[in-house]
């Protein structure tokens, strides 16, 4: 009886090794994505300058409205981040509503939700590399090096 349970005493030990690779544990880190961080800390006040706050200079975008409110509070910030969530396309950032709808230009009686004019834009730019961005090797919207004083709504 003796036997059995050292046996089973010992099996469990090398069992425990094993699945634990004889003391090393590796964590796989994975990205966030979209980064809240640099929702928060670039693309919220972005998207506010450009036109899509709750001060009605936003209006629909094609289907939903997408109005951020520029208090910048935890919960509005919690709120804005899962709202323009459903705006983007995270395996294919240039098909994200959130660009598209822009570039193809509205009726004359909607303004444009963004002052976009086209794809080389630096609003626009920082805001494709947010969607974009999938891991350290990939550009995030403050690596891209532009002036947006250059740009506003016409």
């Amino acid at each position: 009886m003796r036997g059995r349970a050292t046996a089973r005493m010992v099996a469990g030990g090398l069992l425990l090794a094993a699945l634990l690779g004889c003391g090393e544990i590796e964590t796989l880190a994975l990205s966030e994505r979209p980064s809240r961080a640099d929702f928060d800390e670039v693309v919220h006040p972005l998207l506010i300058e450009m036109g899509c706050s709750r001060n009605g200079r936003c209006h629909t975008i094609v289907s939903g409205e997408l109005r951020l409110d520029p208090a910048r509070t935890p919960a509005t910030l919690d709120q804005d981040f899962l709202l323009v969530q459903g705006f983007i396309d995270l395996d294919d950032p240039d098909a994200s509503q959130l660009l598209r709808t822009v570039l193809q230009g509205t009726d004359s009686t909607h303004r444009p939700p963004f002052c976009f004019r086209s794809t080389q834009d630096c609003a626009y730019r920082k805001v494709r590399a947010w969607i974009a961005w999938s891991g350290p090797d990939d550009p995030r919207p403050q690596d891209i090096d532009c002036d947006l004083a250059q740009e506003g709504c016409p």
